[in-house]
């Protein structure tokens, strides 16, 4: 078997709402096959408004499928971002610039993907001081 279609089926098992032709989900609420996408609104702790960009790359160009969260400023430059595991179980890789930090961008960030997602994510077992403080707040 292809690593190819060895990741489909990783893919496939492990969240049977990923539509990987698309890298939309359906909603695990039973409630159709309405595709959801992940672009949208958030807003930091002071009412700040950001746009939300959702990319997908999809196995069929040589990469494990991933999806890709890049969070806009009114400017149009990336302030934070997100990057899940190919499982899109957890995050891969979370940034947030050091001019926003500490605004609540990266929970509002989590809260939105978790809501295009449909599931919780879990956190990450190689997370740095920052994402283990971030996870420990979290869960409470």
């Amino acid at each position: 078997m292809s690593w190819f279609d060895r990741m489909r089926q990783i893919v496939a098992k492990e969240n049977p709402y990923h539509d990987p032709a698309t890298g939309q989900f359906t909603s695990p609420s039973g409630s159709g096959p309405t595709l959801m996408t992940g672009n949208g609104v958030i807003y930091d702790k002071h009412g700040v408004q950001y746009t939300v960009k959702h990319e997908y790359r999809s196995i069929v160009e040589g990469l494990a499928p991933k999806h890709q969260y890049r969070v806009i400023n009114d400017q149009g430059h990336e302030v934070a971002g997100m990057t899940l595991k190919a499982n899109g179980q957890s995050a891969m890789e979370v940034h947030t610039s050091p001019a926003v930090q500490r605004r609540g961008i990266a929970t509002a960030l989590y809260d939105h993907v978790e809501k295009h997602l449909g599931y919780k994510l879990k956190s990450n077992w190689a997370t740095t001081d920052d994402g283990a403080a971030f996870w420990k707040a979290r869960s409470k």
